[in-house]
């Protein structure tokens, strides 16, 4: 349900052509600066650049993420804002600062993965004398370390032990390391470039304990937040638990390209989990 404009009972795509125009306020001006919306219906919404649908509860697009599909607020306009998104998969993010289709700054989440090698087990190897017995056993032995492991008594023979030293060899094998990050970035003229990454979480298919890995194939991330204060971004994350991970991207623009518009963007997001999926947003100007 969307809180803070009056919208229609009804749920449809939305495209550039049957946008209304006339409500897109003045750009160079603050306008209705708070919003709340789960994407009941999308009237409130300018499709920025490709095409987005509800289903009453849940915002998508089919436009492909390499296009960098966009919906834009028609009733926000601010270049400060504090925003919150839930999502639950890579590729969507939070737009802001966006003067058109082709320049803007987006919070988005990324994830990939990757076959490494890990160690499975252990032999020993490299086995080699040593010249030494470290213990003699037999009647009149002597005691070790020894170089000379003979009985006192003739005729017996005394048996050598440890006289070999070996080396510890590993077994290898293969599994899929997950990673999930999320990243800042910047389109100026259409040109999309990365301006900061953290990683969030990592894990793995298999674990051993000369190999140890969080076994999961999951993101555990449902949230990003993002705080946008003259020139300084900060961006957080949300897991699954509603708690914030302790890494955060904190960046400070030097002479940005800066709109007053936010909303929604979809970018690519990998192979991996990739979903346009979006559940709801908050956004509050300032």
């Amino acid at each position: 349900m969307r809180i803070g404009s009056s919208t229609l009972n009804q749920s449809k795509p939305l495209s550039k052509k049957n946008t209304i125009k006339g409500l897109i306020p003045q750009k160079s001006k603050n306008f209705n600066p708070a919003i709340l919306d789960t994407f009941n219906v999308l009237n409130a919404w300018n499709p920025t650049r490709g095409v987005w649908t509800t289903d009453g509860d849940t915002l998508t697009t089919a436009t492909s993420s390499s296009s960098y599909p966009i919906l834009t607020s028609f009733d926000l306009k601010s270049q400060n804002i504090t925003s919150t998104m839930s999502l639950t998969s890579a590729g969507p993010g939070i737009v802001f600062w966006l003067q058109d289709e082709n320049n803007w700054w987006a919070a988005v989440t990324y994830y990939d993965q990757e076959v490494e090698s890990y160690v499975t087990g252990t032999y020993e190897c490299n086995c080699r004398g040593t010249g030494t017995c470290w213990g003699c056993t037999g009647p009149g032995c002597p005691g070790g370390p020894t170089t000379n492991c003979r009985s006192s008594i003739p005729g017996v023979s005394c048996g050598c032990w440890g006289s070999t030293v070996c080396s510890t060899c590993y077994f290898f094998g293969s599994r899929t390391r997950y990673n999930f990050y999320v990243r800042l970035l910047k389109s100026i003229n259409s040109t999309v470039s990365v301006e900061a990454t953290i990683l969030l979480r990592s894990t793995a298919n298999a674990s051993t304990q000369w190999s140890p890995a969080t076994v999961s194939s999951a993101d555990n991330i449902n949230g990003l937040q993002i705080t946008v204060l003259d020139d300084v971004i900060t961006v957080k994350v949300r897991n699954d638990s509603n708690s914030l991970y302790g890494e955060s991207i904190s960046y400070t623009a030097l002479n940005p390209n800066k709109g007053y518009e936010s909303g929604v963007i979809f970018t690519p997001g990998s192979d991996y989990l990739e979903n346009s999926s979006i559940q709801d947003i908050s956004i509050v100007g300032a």
